[in-house]
């Protein structure tokens, strides 16, 4: 496999692990514009899919205005390195929100062009925030403590009543960090905060789409979690809660305000508190007395560092609920994917291997734990030319050094005899501060792709070779058979059978010969013999020179004087030249001309080729230099579809690019380039 399609072997890779899961991946391209983003990037920047296709974002965009610098000088390492070591930054919603990402991006294939990996890293700012948030509710705790043991006569009653919240926002804060389940953790939560306030019933209630809260857990309650009752956000008690976005104190909960899950027959007085995560209620949580009680400011106080606490918690949990998701599909990808992978320690150590690469390069469990020389050395590594490769040369060593190898094709012999092709791509991986950590590589089978162009080689020989040579002695004995009629002064049907099997022959051997370019042309094969050609004398000398295949009376030359020399090989450009000349005769109508007109461009030669033909639709013109590819109004002619593919090929292989520019009615011109051929000064 070649260079370029190893590199499209990562991009499909990284795009199917792109679209696998919730992980946010972007591709993007030196400039800093995004060209292929996943829905979960897209989601995460507040992007729609048309803006990027319309190329509309950019490596900045979503970037405060404090941040740009930084982020600039992240693409700039890309630029210099290739990679961006891993760095968190703030974006901004188009709404203003601001939210905290990790970012960080890798260089796999075009040298231009790098994908990137984005995490909403806003949890964990939020974590770090809370823990700040947590120290200052303590201390505030303990001033009012201390403020409670300087009062007089009450001074006892008063530090006791601090002591117990600062002792209850510590029982709830030390349920939170005990590592339980999420339905064990809601539990004992609900159950410390029922205590905490001395109160019949605690409920937690979660939003769903906004519109309605869920029993989520109870403690007193439970048959409501059970019955899974749901209660409207904006009626009763529970509009008036949420609405505030603070803690609600109802000394006499009324029937009016009585809305399930609020049952006067189980709670008279509560104290509601919403759960707000970013700005945004995602709960709510309230603790009850079947029987009126009078709530204090300090319940309401203590309610609110409560519901702190918990919502943090539960949101927490959600993070690490949906990274654990995300790192699972992950696994599910890696462990599927049709190429072996292999993730190695600095030392070259396995950390870890799909299948697939056990079933490659057939490890037993023993010789994983081998020092990397020893298992590459039981591998026999070859070069596609049969050279050895040394342990230290291998990809996975050079990649271990700080190089990045792309598509590298090796033979491999293992100890039991079998040997298969493979091509194999490595990169290191770095920390932050540039650290060697280890390397990735990736190991793709293509043993049945090299067998495949062995035997494509071989019909190419036999083509080229074992057909061409009958054939060629076919169309010799008609051509002399034409010449002794000629000499005899014969003619008739004698003559014309003659003359139809030295056409066939013709056509016979063009179709071959489209053949042999073409798989010459696939597979780097094509050699050419570039020299200096003048075209405003090479064009007219081809078309005196071919009558058979080109009606010279027909052809308008249009090549001012002076035009610069390119740089082609003289039989390549002969046959491209033909090509387009032939049929541009044969798809115009009889008695038009076809003009070939050349103009010197920046640095090359356009030539074109113009008929008055019936024209191209436009819905053709991106398949027509296709392989095979054969419009509805030539499939009533001979021939395999390969004119223009070859054409295409030639010219590509002779550094110029190929096109068309057609009207349907009114006819069609090709056109090509060729560079222009270096000056004597310029040789030296």
């Amino acid at each position: 496999m070649g260079e370029a399609e190893g590199v499209q072997a990562d991009d499909e890779w990284l795009r199917r692990i792109g679209e696998s899961g919730p992980m946010a991946i972007a591709f993007f391209d030196a400039s800093g514009r995004i060209v292929e983003a996943n829905d979960a990037f897209l989601g995460m920047m507040g992007f729609t899919r048309a803006a990027l296709r319309a190329g509309q974002v950019r490596w900045d965009s979503r970037t405060p205005p404090e941040w740009i610098p930084r982020t600039s000088r992240a693409l700039q390492e890309f630029v210099a390195n290739g990679r961006i070591s891993p760095f968190e930054k703030e974006c901004v919603r188009e709404d203003g929100t601001r939210f905290w990402v990790l970012l960080w991006a890798v260089r796999l294939g075009d040298p231009s062009r790098g994908v990137a990996f984005a995490l909403d890293f806003t949890w964990h700012k939020a974590a770090e925030a809370e823990r700040e948030d947590l120290l200052r509710q303590l201390k505030e705790a303990n001033r009012r403590l201390a403020l409670a043991c300087k009062r007089a006569h009450d001074a006892t009653e008063a530090a006791e009543a601090s002591a117990k919240m600062l002792q209850a926002v510590q029982s709830v804060t030390e349920a939170a960090l005990v590592s339980l389940s999420l339905d064990d953790f809601l539990r004992e939560m609900l159950l410390r905060v029922r205590k905490a306030l001395a109160a019949d019933v605690s409920t937690l209630l979660l939003s769903e789409n906004g519109k309605k809260l869920k029993v989520r857990a109870s403690d007193g309650q439970r048959d409501m979690v059970e019955e899974g009752a749901v209660v409207p956000t904006g009626k009763g008690i529970t509009g008036r809660i949420m609405g505030a976005l603070r803690p609600v104190a109802v000394q006499k909960l009324s029937r009016r305000e009585a809305v399930a899950p609020f049952r006067r027959e189980k709670t008279s007085s509560l104290v509601g508190v919403p759960l707000v995560v970013d700005g945004q209620p995602t709960g709510l949580l309230y603790v009850g007395s079947a029987r009126p009680r009078h709530f204090t400011e300090d319940d309401l106080w203590l309610m609110g560092i409560i519901a702190d606490r918990v919502a943090s918690a539960l949101d927490r949990r959600r993070a690490q609920a949906e990274m654990e998701r995300a790192l699972s599909q992950l696994d599910a990808t890696f462990a599927s994917m049709v190429d072996g992978i292999i993730i190695y320690g600095p030392s070259g150590e396995i950390l870890r291997m799909n299948p697939t690469a056990a079933r490659i390069l057939g490890y037993s469990t023993p010789e994983m734990d081998l020092p990397l020389a020893k298992r590459v050395a039981r591998l026999r590594m070859e070069t596609a030319e049969g050279r050895r490769i040394q342990p230290e040369d291998a990809p996975v060593a050079l990649a271990l050094r700080g190089e990045t190898v792309q598509g590298s094709v090796v033979v491999v012999h293992l100890p039991d005899g079998s040997s298969f092709w493979l091509s194999v791509s490595a990169a290191p991986i770095r920390s932050p501060s540039g650290e060697m950590l280890g390397a990735v590589a990736t190991f793709t089978d293509v043993t049945e792709l090299h067998r495949l162009q062995e035997e494509r080689q071989d019909i190419v020989r036999m083509v080229s070779h074992d057909l061409r040579n009958p054939l060629t002695a076919v169309q010799g004995q008609a051509q002399i058979i034409l010449k002794l009629l000629d000499r005899s002064g014969q003619d008739g049907a004698l003559r014309r059978s003659a003359e139809t099997i030295v056409a066939n022959a013709r056509q016979m051997n063009a179709m071959i010969q489209d053949l042999v370019d073409m798989a010459r042309g696939e597979t780097a094969q094509l050699v050419l013999n570039p020299v200096a050609i003048d075209l405003g004398r090479a064009v007219p000398d081809l078309i005196q020179r071919m009558p058979d295949v080109l009606e010279a009376s027909r052809i308008r030359v249009e090549i001012p004087k002076g035009l610069p020399h390119v740089r082609a090989d003289p039989n390549r450009l002969e046959r491209v030249v033909t090509n387009l000349l032939s049929n541009a005769l044969k798809f115009s109508p009889p008695q038009t001309e076809v003009l070939v007109a050349a103009e010197k461009l920046d640095g090359e030669v356009k030539l074109s080729v113009t008929d008055r033909g019936v024209g191209i639709p436009p819905e053709v013109i991106p398949r027509l230099f296709q392989r095979y590819y054969r419009a509805a109004a030539t499939r009533k002619t001979t021939g395999l579809g390969l004119g223009l593919y070859i054409t295409r090929l030639l010219v590509e292989a002779m550094g110029g690019r190929i096109w068309v520019e057609s009207e349907v009615g009114k006819g069609s011109t090709f056109s090509f380039t060729l560079p222009l051929a270096p000056t004597a000064s310029e040789r030296g």
